[in-house]
């Protein structure tokens, strides 16, 4: 069984901004930016929406330093900006000069790619419709490397993996337990399925994936609501109870005080 809190590492690419910093006319900088996530889903199915990414960070951001190859003794630049918006999680960061070899070969167009490393903390495998949606992960770290494994900047999850059986076991654990229960397919049934997948009409596999996609915005959507809703509920019952307590204050003062008995 593959262990379900490994790390996976997917890579997109980015690009170098057309105006690096200088200090005293030597160049002190580099800037790069790029999507690092895309909401778009490869063909194996596998959706990671943008949504993910807000509470994901959070960590990271503490410390958003940008390593050169994963390895966490070389790190070579600072993340200086984000977002996330409809396209998946964009980012910006600054490589210094100070990184030696490194800044040189992202000058010299040598390291052209974002590489993510992130461990997926709950997601929702239908075994059926081979669709794995990603619902919650952490980022650990952001790294430069030299070519991305997928050039479209498209996740394609499987690439952290071997072979297509031990990517099948990994995503089984994040399946309901009914079909949990069924257990693992056998190498030739998993090898068959994705051969399977691979011949489907591009259109039917489109609209499978979009349809999942939309499914995961519309509940993103709906806790975004329940949440304000909640939030709203929380302010105005806060409001009431000081409006209350002000009218309560304000009656006590103005009741006149009982006359003192005559002696």
């Amino acid at each position: 069984m593959v262990d379900k809190s490994k790390v996976l590492f997917l890579n997109s690419s980015f690009i170098k901004s057309e105006t690096p910093a200088t200090t005293d006319g030597k160049i002190a900088s580099i800037t790069i930016e790029g999507y690092a996530s895309t909401n778009d889903a490869d063909r194996q199915g596998d959706i990671v929406p943008a949504s993910v990414w807000e509470k994901g960070m959070l960590n990271y951001l503490k410390n958003p330093v940008i390593l050169a190859y994963h390895d966490h003794s070389e790190p070579v630049g600072r993340m200086v900006d984000h977002r996330v918006d409809s396209k998946g999680l964009w980012v910006k960061a600054r490589i210094s000069s100070a990184a030696g070899e490194v800044f040189d070969l992202v000058k010299d167009g040598i390291l052209t790619a974002f590489s993510i490393g992130f461990r997926i903390v709950d997601a929702e495998y239908d075994a059926a419709k081979e669709l794995f949606v990603v619902k919650e992960l952490e980022l650990h770290e952001i790294s430069v490397v030299s070519v991305p494994a997928n050039q479209n900047t498209l996740f394609s999850l499987s690439k952290a993996f071997d072979t297509a059986e031990e990517f099948k076991s990994f995503k089984m654990q994040f399946a309901p337990d009914s079909d949990s229960a069924k257990g693992l397919e056998s190498s030739t049934e998993a090898s068959s399925e994705v051969k399977k997948e691979m011949e489907m009409d591009p259109k039917q596999l489109e609209q499978m994936l979009a349809d999942a996609a939309s499914k995961a915005a519309e509940q993103t959507a709906k806790a975004i609501v329940e949440s304000q809703a909640k939030a709203l509920a929380e302010k105005a019952a806060a409001e009431k109870a000081a409006a209350d307590a002000k009218a309560a204050v304000e009656a006590a003062a103005e009741k006149p005080l009982p006359m003192p008995k005559p002696q």
